[in-house]
């Protein structure tokens, strides 16, 4: 519950912060030396993002997760999950929407709980299962669907697991401006049938990041959501109810135009509803991170191809 306490006053302060940087005025008065009394003009930096995918990309990230779930005032289960996903970008439209293939490869998971010894899980029925994703250069999902899935089966870290892929609505912005999107997204990519969620987000721009080889932007965000989800089967039929409230930090590469860094803090609040009218409580709080462990790029692969052919031919 500590946690509980923390990220609410965390998502307090921040939003305490956007308001008043909100208030101030659009246009700032320019200041006067005086030394020489000549007017100099505050200089406002800009950083750009946005997302760029080519036919036969390869993204591979590694995701970190610490979890607890708190299933009808039970004691707490505590996990720590470790998952490979790879995306692949199958094609690149007319119009410059990006058609991504997306899958989990692996997974290692300890579970416990305090009264009980830890279980490490390898297996999931989510693991190889591929999804197809088509969103534009803003992170805007235009369609969503399972594959391979036509039977119930969910990740390890729920229906409504952080993703990776989100509408950022805007491709640039000023250092320490803010910007408001509200959208609805499928994420097919945690469950089938796919939870549902209707979000306002409230985005910032951060600063540019010079790292080895690289330069990122870093926008922060926080967010409110509510989700749907449920299922049917002969035997059962269950809903679920989810209020959440999130705070994310993105870092997008400047020379791949891809997300390299996604850090995020979830807290959930949930209710199940069974098909006898009963109702069940369960919260569930998450810190998570994406990290892109491998990017390959088709072109450079053509090249490394045509550089072989032509030392053979020597």
């Amino acid at each position: 519950m500590k946690f509980k306490h923390f990220l609410s006053a965390f998502l307090l302060f921040i939003f305490a912060t956007l308001s008043n940087s909100q208030m101030l005025p659009e246009e700032v008065e320019p200041e006067v030396s005086s030394d020489s009394l000549t007017i100099q003009q505050k200089v406002t930096d800009t950083i750009y993002f946005h997302y760029e995918f080519h036919p036969g990309d390869t993204l591979v990230y590694v995701v970190h997760t610490n979890d607890s779930l708190i299933h009808n005032f039970d004691e707490p289960i505590k996990k720590q999950r470790e998952e490979k996903i790879m995306i692949t970008c199958d094609s690149v439209d007319s119009i410059g929407n990006f058609h991504l293939i997306y899958q989990t490869l692996s997974l290692l998971q300890k579970e416990w709980k305090d009264s009980k010894d830890t279980v490490e899980r390898t297996s999931s029925p989510w693991i190889g299962r591929k999804m197809k994703l088509v969103i534009d250069s803003l992170g805007n999902r235009l369609q969503s669907i399972s594959l391979d899935s036509m039977h119930i089966a969910a990740s390890l870290g729920g229906s409504f697991q952080p993703y990776l892929f989100f509408p950022i609505q805007n491709s640039s912005s000023e250092l320490g401006k803010s910007w408001l999107v509200q959208s609805s997204d499928t994420l097919v990519e945690n469950a089938f049938p796919p939870a549902k969620i209707t979000q306002t987000s409230l985005f910032r721009a951060k600063e540019k990041i010079i790292i080895p080889q690289d330069t990122v932007s870093f926008i922060s965000f926080v967010k409110t959501a509510k989700g749907i989800y449920g299922f049917q089967t002969n035997d059962i039929s269950v809903s679920v109810q989810n209020v959440m409230n999130i705070y994310g930090e993105l870092q997008i590469s400047l020379k791949f135009f891809v997300p390299s860094v996604y850090f995020v803090t979830q807290e959930e609040k949930l209710l199940f509803i069974m098909d006898d009218g009963s109702k069940i409580p369960a919260w569930h709080y998450s810190t998570t991170t994406f990290e892109l462990q491998t990017l390959s790029r088709f072109s450079e692969n053509q090249n490394k191809k045509e550089k072989n052919k032509n030392n053979k031919k020597k």
